[in-house]
């Protein structure tokens, strides 16, 4: 009992320094904020990295075309 539960810890924690992409609950998430974020579009190439307890993303998106370019680059959500 205490071998497997010690393994088990070890492979969590392994998990953990461990680049990953987040979890389907996770991308789910993260593109429903996206979509819902005034302006934006159209979302493509969306891509993450679990790094411990922090998710890094990287995603393409279009905003409305009749923003500036400043503008656009200041679509955040609300």
């Amino acid at each position: 009992m205490i071998t497997r539960l010690g393994a088990n810890f070890g492979w969590e924690a392994l998990h953990g320094l461990v680049d990953r992409a987040a979890n389907d609950a996770g991308v789910t998430a993260i593109t429903e904020t996206l979509r819902s974020t005034p302006d934006v579009r159209e979302i493509h190439d969306l891509r993450t990295r679990k790094m411990g307890d922090l998710i890094q993303v990287d995603v393409h998106f279009s905003v409305d075309g009749h923003l500036t370019v400043v503008e656009g680059h200041e679509v955040e959500r609300e």
